[in-house]
């Protein structure tokens, strides 16, 4: 016998509730439950406790999920502003390699001694020519 999900859950639903032994207004009540679903969703606003009870049990349910379709735009847009600014980066990033970057350094090292050594011999002439040493 092949069973379609709607009838094996009818025969499940069924057996729950002969195990259970529901008979009269609670099987009632149990087949209108389960026949509007929305009932238990629906907060009670007629009455000053349902709407105490709304406040305190869904106006959390309410503002956790406010706070995580707030949270989505923020998080995205500070992943989207990093992954950009890598991608920046990455295309002005000069394609300099090791050893160029040492020849330059040992270049401006050899341009600083020359003119040093420059600087101490014009002050060794100016000491000469005054005669001082």
């Amino acid at each position: 016998m092949n069973l379609t999900e709607k009838d094996a859950f009818k025969l499940g639903f069924a057996a729950r509730c002969a195990e259970e032994q529901l008979v009269g207004d609670k099987l009632e009540a149990r087949l209108e439950k389960l026949a509007n679903p929305l009932v238990n969703v629906v907060p009670d606003t007629t009455s000053p406790t349902g709407i105490a009870q709304n406040v305190v049990s869904g106006g959390k349910a309410v503002v956790d999920a406010y706070s995580a379709l707030l949270a989505l735009p923020f998080g995205l847009s500070i992943l989207g502003g990093a992954a950009g600014g890598f991608g920046t980066a990455k295309l002005v990033e000069p394609t300099v390699h090791e050893d160029e970057y040492r020849a330059e350094e040992l270049a401006n090292t050899y341009k600083l001694y020359a003119d040093k050594a420059k600087a101490r011999l014009k002050s060794r002439q100016y000491r000469l020519r005054d005669g001082n040493l």
